[in-house]
């Protein structure tokens, strides 16, 4: 389901980039997943040895006692969950930027990402195209993000 959505969204069928996870997912998958992903671990490095217990949140700035909060994994999803969405982002092989670039030619070559790498280039990066690249060696890629509103 999440292959066709990243699909749908690379052929401009998708009105935004933020899509409801349940869409895609039950609500005890995408539980499950944002579980693994905020308390347990990550895709890269799977289980931490020092697993989360709490969720602490606080604004970016004028940090203090009376604007941070604590929450347990159930807490912080059952206060949150309709606020979260899947955010298909894309990144390009052969952009000018040196991190999105590596982190795009790094995603491109794992064989698990294969279905949400596309020869075709669809939309342009901000930072422009690298002079040194072959234009047909361009890759769109994309990935996925959990963004909160």
């Amino acid at each position: 389901m999440l292959d066709e959505g990243v699909k749908q969204f690379h052929q401009g069928l998708l009105t935004t980039r933020n899509v409801p996870w349940s869409n895609f997912l039950s609500e005890q998958e995408f539980k499950n997943l944002l579980e693994f992903l905020m308390m347990k671990g990550s895709p890269n490095l799977g289980l931490s040895e020092h697993p989360a217990q709490y969720i602490l949140e606080a604004p970016k700035k004028n940090i203090n006692k009376n604007n941070v909060s604590l929450y347990s994994f159930s807490e912080y999803f059952d206060l949150y969950k309709n606020k979260l969405s899947i955010a298909i982002r894309r990144q390009w092989v052969g952009q000018s930027s040196n991190s999105e670039h590596s982190r795009a030619l790094g995603l491109s070559k794992k064989p698990d990402n294969f279905k949400w790498v596309f020869d075709e280039v669809v939309g342009e990066p901000r930072s422009g195209w690298r002079d040194n690249f072959l234009t047909n060696e361009r890759k769109t890629v994309y990935f996925l993000m959990i963004e909160k509103k």
